[in-house]
C-alpha cells in the first residue's frame, strides 16, 4: 500500500510486527523494500572538459614552438606567416598568445602540466590558469547515498529463531539486503504482559503490525483490550498500526449479546483515524505455488490505521 511504502521510502523507521511467527511479515517486508528503493547502480564519472584533447594541444605548442624559433633566425617574411597560422590554432584551442615568447611559455607550462600523474580521485571544480592558457576540471556527481534502514522486530510467544536465521540469510543473499538497510531484532513473550522491552519498542515503531494474530489474542478479551489501549496512547503521533485477518466467523468478537466483527471495535478506538479499509478481500494462490500440504484460498478484512 502507498502509505506503508512511504514508511520505507522516508528514511530509517522501526516496524514491530506482533506474533511475527515464522516470518511471512519478513519475507513481505523485505521485497517491499526492494521496491521502495531498488539497488542503485555506481555512477560513470563524468570526462574531464578541458580546452582540447592532449593530442591537439602538443600539436598546437609544436607550431607555436617552431614558429618561436625561426623568428629569431631573422625569417621576418616566414615568421608572420607561421606565427599567424599557429596563432590561429591556439585560438581555436583558446591557448593563443600574443608573441612567441608567451607561446614558450605556454608550452613549457603545458610540458609540465602533461608529466603530472593524473588523479583518479574525484576533485573539485577548479580552473588553473599558467600564461594564457586555462584547463577546466569538472567535478563527477557522487553516487546517492541511500538513507534507507529499516529495523524488523519480530514478537512471539516462542523462540522461532532456527527458521528466521535461515530465512534472513537467503533474503539479504537474493534481495542485496544488507546489515546496513535492514536490521532483524526479535523480542519473545507473552505480548499480553506488555514487558517494560516492548512498551520501549512501541514508542519507536513507525509501524505496527498485527497479521492474522488478534482473533487469537482476543480469547482473553480484558487483557487485549487493555493492550490495545496502551500501544494506542504509547504510539508515536503519525506512526501506522497494519491489522490484517479472517474476514470469516474467526474474527467474531461477542459483546453483551451482540455479535461484532474485530476491526469493528478497533475503528471506534480514540486517536486512531483509518487511512485504508477494506472489510473482505480474497488471497487466492497462484497456481504456480506448490507445498506438501494443499494451499487454502483466504478471505480477510485489512484496516491501515494512524496514530492522530
Amino acid at each position: 500500500h502507498p502509505v506503508l511504502m512511504k514508511t520505507l521510502e522516508g528514511g530509517p523507521s522501526n516496524i514491530l510486527c506482533i506474533g511475527s511467527g515464522a516470518g511471512s511479515e519478513l519475507v513481505g517486508l523485505s521485497a517491499a523494500m526492494v521496491h521502495a528503493t531498488p539497488v542503485t547502480s555506481k555512477p560513470k564519472k563524468k570526462k574531464t572538459t578541458t580546452s582540447s584533447s592532449k593530442k591537439d594541444v602538443d600539436t598546437a605548442v609544436t607550431a607555436a614552438d617552431t614558429t618561436a624559433k625561426e623568428s629569431h633566425n631573422g625569417e621576418d617574411g616566414a615568421q608572420t606567416s607561421k606565427v599567424d597560422q599557429a596563432t590561429s590554432e591556439l585560438e581555436k584551442l583558446d591557448l593563443s598568445s600574443t608573441n612567441s615568447n608567451s607561446n614558450n611559455a605556454s608550452a613549457n607550462a603545458e610540458t609540465t602540466k602533461d608529466a603530472e600523474p593524473i588523479a583518479d580521485e574525484i576533485l573539485p571544480a577548479t580552473t588553473t590558469e599558467t600564461g594564457a592558457s586555462t584547463t577546466k576540471v569538472t567535478k563527477t556527481k557522487k553516487p546517492k547515498v541511500n538513507k534507507q534502514q529499516v529495523t524488523i522486530v519480530m514478537q512471539d510467544y516462542v523462540d522461532w529463531s532456527p527458521i528466521l536465521q535461515p530465512m534472513e540469510t537467503v533474503i539479504r543473499s537474493r534481495m542485496q539486503l544488507g546489515p546496513e538497510r535492514l536490521a532483524c531484532e526479535t523480542e519473545i513473550g507473552n505480548v499480553l504482559d506488555l514487558s517494560e522491552g516492548l512498551v520501549k519498542r512501541i514508542e519507536k515503531a513507525d509501524l505496527i503490525t498485527f497479521m492474522f494474530v488478534l482473533n487469537e489474542l482476543f480469547q482473553d478479551k480484558k487483557r487485549t483490550m487493555l493492550l490495545l489501549a496502551k500501544i494506542v496512547a504509547v504510539m508515536p503521533a503519525g506512526a501506522h498500526m497494519l491489522v490484517v485477518d479472517s474476514a470469516g466467523s474467526f474474527s467474531n468478537l461477542k459483546v453483551g449479546e451482540r455479535v461484532y466483527m474485530v476491526y469493528t471495535l478497533l475503528d471506534h478506538l480514540k486517536d486512531l483515524e483509518i487511512v485504508y479499509q477494506d472489510d473482505a478481500t480474497w488471497y487466492r494462490c497462484p497456481p504456480s505455488v506448490t507445498y506438501p500440504l494443499k494451499l487454502e484460498n483466504m478471505r480477510h478484512f485489512i484496516r491501515i490505521y494512524k496514530k492522530l
